[in-house]
């Protein structure tokens, strides 16, 4: 069936001079499912020595590799991150085909939004989705057009050919072997990093690059050349994008003994209690480690040991320039007095200078937006007379869509406020059907953006909706904190609640602090009248708490392991509006008061201080949980519910203790395991964390653990409902 796709060949010189990289005709084929005929006959038609089939979901798992085709199959869902993903595949003298659907429909994103295979209800944005109506597909289509002129083929009809030249033609003209090699500002960075390792230098080391800089390949380098002079790779942990030799560019330019560390081992390294045999740390995209880590490394190992922190600044692993601004201003602020040093690759080796396809995939994915400049005297003036200066506004998807000035200026400053930021936010902010994006911007001249709070309206969904809601069997994807409350805190009432949550806030660097987030927020719950709650999820840091509860939030979860992004435990915070919405309140805040002294000692390595005491000074207490709602969250919640243990542990705890003759008699009958017992005590008792708890008890995984600790509680709930007749 033909499709609109976009050809673009990608530029570059292959007349370089170091190690030749043999990619030949390789391709890798993203497919949504199983290829089908007509990509097969594609396949064939290019002559592929090699080929590579791999779904979309799953393209990350080729970083590290390169190709000299890659063909993008996306009839059905237009998927950024996998764009960011798959654009830097492609060596200089290659082929990227993205194979789109055709012009007579739009391309659908409602996959973010919907699962098909499970009833979902939207109450918000329903004409939008029905209508697959996406601004953030107009656009690609939009700036593919602008694109077009300075890069060959680049919109046109499939079937069989693209722009008008055979598709064998095009693979045809690709070399066979594309040879690349090293710029100078990256050897210069190798043989600064190799010193720095054989020497044993201590301090800090950024690298901070854009994608196709070389980054990688110069720690791989660096290292080679240090142990060929007397580095022992035993004194060196080596933490890379992935532990997988094979998509490792570390691994691929390194020694060939070197060994990678799982993530894991650098959080124990961080620790204070840490062994000090390794003398120096090597960090591959810091970006994606949670920043509290990483000033846990400087300050436990940065006066003895040397620190290499590499990190992509614009890239399909998610913007870095948060890390950059944040992570090298607490270096530079900090109390750390040890040497720091920052190198940049600014050169692109995969592909040439002023590359057309790197210039299009950054646009469209917004990889180099900034914030509105705002200089010292405006920034006063605003502060001076606020209200008379700024005006609020609420900014539709369109118009985000069709002004990319001020897309810029408002993804540029999510970009540069939060710790990662990846091209599926950008999806997100323009086509989440619930997201709304409120402003505070000049009322005349320039108009700039100063600040930004994205929310998304949540809930609305019948009553008679809510236990399946509870049990996990409805998806409500865009609908985070209503499912957090309604299947890991058993909250039934919550799904039919207008919730309005906060998902991202930022303000303009200069103008921090100046009270402009209280006044956008407060603007938010003004237009917002109607809802029955405002809620917000965040990473919990003292200074994000504070401000949440001088804004009249309470907390009402607290997770015990830290946050993917934030690098915190996350924290839910809510504030009622109407009487709906203060009876679920106070429901949920005391259960939060009944169970937040067992998530802290969950919690205790990696909360701050300053936060538990300000939870503990605002959750009210409770010691125990009446007979009916200990049932109902140990029953309903978490044995036949969709809770993670670690939500309700107060609560197993206590079961486990009113209980305890009960669980002896199912012990002494067969009803659970000897094993299954000691995982009972490691895990809600002794408050092991799931993998220590499952070597306890016998199990290979913490996955197999937290699968069978809620089968136990199943078979001891009914057990006791048997006994009591």
């Amino acid at each position: 069936m033909a499709a609109v796709a976009a050809a673009d060949v990608r530029t570059g010189v292959d007349e370089r001079a170091a190690d030749e990289n043999d990619v030949g005709t390789s391709v890798l084929w993203v497919t949504e499912a199983e290829a089908a005929a007509d990509e097969m006959a594609m396949l064939e038609a290019m002559g592929a020595r090699t080929t590579t089939v791999c779904k979309v979901k799953k393209v990350k798992h080729q970083l590290g590799m390169t190709f000299a085709v890659v063909v993008l199959h996306a009839h059905a869902s237009l998927a950024p991150n996998a764009l960011g993903v798959v654009q830097g595949l492609v060596l200089a003298g290659g082929l990227l085909v993205l194979r789109l659907p055709p012009r007579t429909r739009h391309i659908r994103t409602d996959s973010l939004f919907a699962s098909p295979s499970r009833t979902t209800r939207v109450p918000t944005g329903a004409a939008r989705l029905a209508g697959n109506s996406s601004p953030f597909a107009r656009r690609f289509e939009r700036l593919l057009a602008r694109h077009a002129a300075a890069v060959p083929r680049v919109f046109v009809e499939v079937d069989g050919e693209v722009g008008g030249e055979a598709l064998e033609e095009l693979v045809a003209s690709i070399p066979t072997t594309i040879t690349l090699k090293g710029s100078s500002e990256q050897r210069e960075v190798v043989a600064a990093l190799s010193e720095a390792l054989v020497s044993g230098a201590t301090g800090v080391r950024l690298v901070v690059a854009d994608r196709g800089r070389g980054k990688s390949a110069a720690l791989g380098l660096a290292l080679r050349a240090a142990s060929e002079h007397g580095l022992s790779l035993a004194e060196v942990m080596v933490v890379g994008a992935g532990s997988d030799r094979e998509h490792s560019e570390i691994a691929k330019f390194g020694p060939a003994e070197l060994l990678l560390s799982e993530p894991e081992a650098m959080y124990k390294a961080a620790s204070a209690e840490a062994a000090t045999a390794v003398r120096a740390y090597v960090i591959d995209e810091a970006a994606q480690v949670p920043v509290s880590v990483l000033k846990a490394l400087v300050k436990v190992h940065g006066q003895r040991a040397l620190l290499i922190f590499a990190t992509t600044v614009h890239g399909y692993e998610g913007t870095g320039r948060g890390f950059v601004i944040r992570f090298a201003d607490w270096l530079s602020s900090s109390a750390y007095t040890g040497e720091v040093e920052k190198h940049t690759l600014k050169a692109p080796i995969r592909w040439d200078a002023g590359d057309s396809m790197e210039a299009f995939f950054n646009e469209l994915l917004g990889l180099k937006v900034e914030p509105a400049a705002i200089g010292e005297a405006d920034a006063g003036a605003i502060l001076d007379d606020v209200n008379g200066m700024l005006e609020y506004a609420v900014l539709s998807h369109d118009e985000l869509a069709d002004n990319d000035s001020l897309l810029d200026e408002v993804f540029g400053l999510l970009v540069g406020a939060h710790y990662r930021t990846t091209p599926d936010d950008l999806w997100r902010l323009l086509d989440a059907p619930n997201m709304e994006t409120h402003v505070l911007r000049e009322r005349s001249g320039e108009r700039r953006v100063v600040a930004v709070n994205v929310v998304a309206r949540e809930g609305g969904f019948p009553v008679e909706n809510a236990k399946a809601i509870a049990r996990g069997k409805m998806n409500l994807r865009g609908h985070v904190l209503v499912d957090i409350m309604a299947k890991h805190l058993g909250c039934r009432a919550a799904p039919s609640l207008v919730l309005v949550r906060s998902v991202r806030t930022a303000v303009v660097e200069v103008l921090r602090r100046g009270g402009l987030a209280t006044l956008l927020i407060e603007k938010v719950h003004s237009v917002h009248a109607d809802a029955d709650a405002f809620g917000t999820l965040f990473g919990a840091t003292a200074g994000l708490v504070a401000f949440r509860h001088g804004l009249g939030y309470h907390a009402i979860r607290l997770s015990a392991t830290r946050g993917v992004r934030a690098g915190e435990p996350s924290i839910a915070m809510m504030r009622a509006m109407s009487p709906e919405g203060e009876a679920v309140l106070a429901h949920l805040r005391k259960l939060f008061g009944f169970g937040l002294s067992k998530v802290l000692s969950l919690a205790s390595v990696s909360l701050a201080r300053p936060v538990a005491k300000m939870l503990l000074a605002d959750a009210p207490t409770s010691e125990r949980l009446e007979p009916d709602l200990l049932h109902e969250v140990v029953a309903e919640v978490y044995a036949h519910g969709a809770a993670v243990d670690e939500s309700v542990m107060a609560a197993l705890a206590q079961w486990l203790s009113d209980y305890a003759a009960s669980v002896d008699a199912a012990l002494a009958r067969g009803v659970i395991k000897p094993n299954e017992r000691a995982l009972l005590t490691a895990r809600v008792l002794d408050g092991l964390d799931l993998g220590d708890a499952a070597a306890v008890a016998g199990m290979k995984h913490g996955g197999a653990a937290a699968k069978s600790l809620r089968q136990v509680f199943r078979r001891l709930v009914e057990a006791v409902r048997e006994e009591s007749g």
